[in-house]
């Protein structure tokens, strides 16, 4: 396997305000880059004083679809696969 097959990913999102990132295995990255649809659970961030836990779903809405979500249904970004920026570990 090479660097990119088996190491971790960074992927962040820029919603206007603020930037919001994720870190996945490779193939994770790799399996949402080919379509498959699937939730990864973030590392969480704090919003004043308060911890609360991110979702990513990829390809859930559709092939190229992309959500993040926090806790209570609070919705952070939704827009394309396709606006991550990518960041090889």
């Amino acid at each position: 396997m090479t660097k990119h097959q088996d190491g971790r990913v960074r992927l962040t999102v820029n919603y206007g305000y603020d930037i919001h990132s994720v870190e996945v295995s490779a193939s994770t990255w790799l399996q949402v880059q080919g379509g498959q649809a699937m939730s990864v659970q973030g590392q969480g961030f704090s919003v004043e004083g308060e911890f609360s836990q991110d979702e990513w779903a990829f390809n859930v809405r559709g092939r190229g679809s992309l959500q993040v979500t926090a806790e209570g249904a609070f919705d952070i970004f939704e827009g394309l696969v396709s606006d991550i920026t990518v960041e090889y570990l």
